[in-house]
């Protein structure tokens, strides 16, 4: 109804405007003084959405660590230090992401993300053992792993309703959804015993899958965001979340061992972002910014050997992940110095 009112808003204004030329004829300037143009105006509410997408370079790493109590298949429990084994995963990798951010009726935010790496971690994979019950933090077993295979994949969702408004900014708050799903095959470089314990050199090819291993997280949260407009064109936004009840679930191959691990875990996380908006025109625009998630949980894993289980160890899972991004876009809907005929 409202494209059809503008249309024939236009029409008419068409009409009377070719009218009066023709009344007019050849003459330079008409000499009717009764054509009443009334000026549009900006529709209030409309909904507004900004698809953009771009590259993210990403730095951190998913590590877990296991240790002592250990309860054993025959319901025995065995006490020690904490932990005795740690795996540590690299995340230095780049990621596409294509991005939407909506405002409706102007109150209700949307925001979604989705990302996809792109390249594989430039760092290896690193695996320590602390074995010496004697002296728990003697480093007995250190190996690096090459990742031959990585692939990752970011869902985040929120909603978000305006709290506070003013002429140069907003404040927002609401709840969001992350998930994230990372899967590494790892080929052992190299590995030796740090405190000189024998048995534990081997040297890998590099290329032969010996670790396969995949985290998921699961983490909804509540969140705050704010944007600040010094300029028509220049907006500052940050965003902060919180999980107080964030969840991971891990499973880890030892091909060469034929051992498997699978973990459990909950825990807490925080999202900070900070990002800057540039409009090259109503139209077009472009951001840039800094994002930090740090997540830690503990749980258990349990283990097993040619898939009969054999013991149950505690263990704790976190990330570190930051990243850096760039993404250009288009807005839909009415955009600054552009006016729309308001439906009546």
């Amino acid at each position: 109804m409202k494209i059809f009112r503008c249309f024939i808003t236009g029409l008419s204004a068409a009409a009377v405007f070719l009218s009066g030329n023709a009344l007019a004829g050849t003459a330079v300037q008409s000499t009717r003084s009764d054509i009443n143009v009334k000026p549009v105006v900006t529709v209030k509410g409309a909904a507004e959405v900004w698809l953009h997408g771009g590259i993210e370079s990403w730095d951190g790493d998913i590590t877990y660590q296991i240790g002592f109590p250990v309860s054993l298949s025959d319901g025995s429990t065995e006490t020690g230090y904490f932990p005795f084994s740690e795996l540590k995963f690299p995340l230095d990798s780049v990621f596409g992401a294509v991005k939407m951010n909506a405002i409706f009726y102007d109150k209700v935010l949307l925001n979604g993300t989705i990302k996809k790496n792109v390249s594989d971690p430039d760092s290896n994979m690193e695996d320590r053992d602390w074995i010496t019950e004697a002296n728990p933090n003697q480093l007995d077993v250190y190996s690096e792993s090459s990742i031959s295979d990585f692939s990752a994949l970011i869902i985040d969702v929120d909603v978000q309703a305006k709290l506070m408004e003013r002429p140069k900014g907003w404040l927002a708050g609401g709840i969001g959804f992350l998930h994230q799903n990372f899967q590494y095959e790892t080929s052992v470089i190299q590995q030796w015993s740090p405190s000189g314990l024998d048995g534990f050199d081997f040297i890998g090819d590099g290329v032969t899958t010996s670790i396969d291993y995949e985290a998921t997280f699961q983490i909804p949260y509540l969140v705050v965001s704010g944007q600040i407009s010094p300029k028509p064109n220049l907006h500052f936004n940050g965003r902060l979340a919180y999980a107080p009840f964030a969840y991971a679930d891990d499973r880890d191959q030892h091909i060469l061992r034929n051992k498997e691990n699978k973990g459990d875990y909950d825990g807490s996380a925080v999202m900070l972002s900070l990002a800057a908006l540039f409009d090259f025109t109503p139209r077009w625009f472009m951001t840039a910014g800094f994002d930090l998630t740090a997540i830690e949980m503990s749980g258990e894993q349990d283990s097993s050997f040619f898939g009969v289980y054999d013991h149950t160890v505690e263990a704790e899972l976190e990330s570190t992940q930051t990243s850096v991004f760039v993404t250009t876009g288009f807005r839909l809907g009415p955009a600054p110095n552009e006016n729309v005929q308001k439906m009546k």
